[in-house]
């Protein structure tokens, strides 16, 4: 259990760098993780997004979704192309947070702590689905409750949620729409800690499969989702991926003539 009278913590200002023009922790997981267990022991709100190639090229173009980012206590890097955009600005990660790898590790913390969960999106009965296999894998926690993405009324949602007022709240509505209902509403939320998560939830129901673990070790994770679905993440893998060198190019460029 935590002892909230020791002060083990050092998060300050040289946990985070600036990749171009997006934030980001650089802290190690365990130091991240152990920040996460304080801030739901001691209840203080936070918001948790994740950050990938895709994510970084979204941003370029997208205003509104960009300082939602900025304004995060915390964005995580996800995927092996922030890590080699990263070196551009002389930033290094020790470890990749991808975002259906670490969320374990936070559902790890609740379970330990007996602390509550609810779920937020995908399509109707995936939440579902998704806690079911999650309290099987972590029996201890409190599951306060699902909702699918499809919904019509926010205000409803946002009700039923601080209903219960989570502990750990998952938003899996993808990238930018998570995020921004996230920010729109994160003073009105009473959840501790909000994620982002993406399409974390398919992946909990057990209707998307990660890759093997072979390839996940080699960093190839892209490549194995492009042989899988070539035509609906060429665009994504392949073209994404010109952009994104595109954007580090320029931005590396504005940053070093600035330094």
């Amino acid at each position: 259990m935590l002892k909230l009278d020791q002060e083990v913590w050092n998060f300050d200002d040289k946990c985070f760098r600036k990749m171009g023009n997006i934030k980001l922790v650089t802290a190690r997981k365990h130091e991240i993780l152990e920040e996460f267990r304080f801030r739901l022991a001691t209840q203080m709100k936070t918001r948790v997004f994740f950050l990938n190639a895709h994510c970084f090229n979204i941003a370029q173009k997208n205003s509104g979704y960009l300082r939602n980012l900025n304004a995060a206590e915390f964005v995580l890097n996800d995927g092996v192309g922030v890590e080699l955009g990263a070196r551009a600005f002389h930033i290094s990660f020790s470890e990749n947070l991808k975002v259906t790898d670490f969320t374990p590790d936070v559902l790890e913390i609740l379970n330990q702590e007996k602390m509550s969960l609810y779920l937020l999106g995908g399509s109707p009965g995936v939440a579902e689905e998704a806690a079911e296999n999650i309290l099987k894998e972590f029996p201890d926690i409190i599951l306060s409750g699902t909702s699918n993405g499809f919904f019509t009324d926010p205000i409803e949602v946002l009700n039923d949620i601080n209903q219960v007022k989570p502990d750990l709240l998952l938003v899996g509505m993808g990238v930018p729409a998570q995020e921004g209902w996230i920010s729109h509403y994160f003073e009105e939320l009473d959840a501790t800690l909000i994620m982002g998560v993406g399409a974390y939830f398919d992946f909990a129901a057990g209707n998307t499969t990660t890759a093997p673990a072979l390839i996940r070790k080699i960093r190839m994770e892209g490549v194995y989702r492009v042989l899988l679905e070539p035509k609906r993440m060429f665009k994504r893998y392949v073209v994404g991926n010109v952009q994104f060198c595109i954007h580090i190019f320029k931005l590396s460029r504005l940053h070093n003539h600035g330094t």
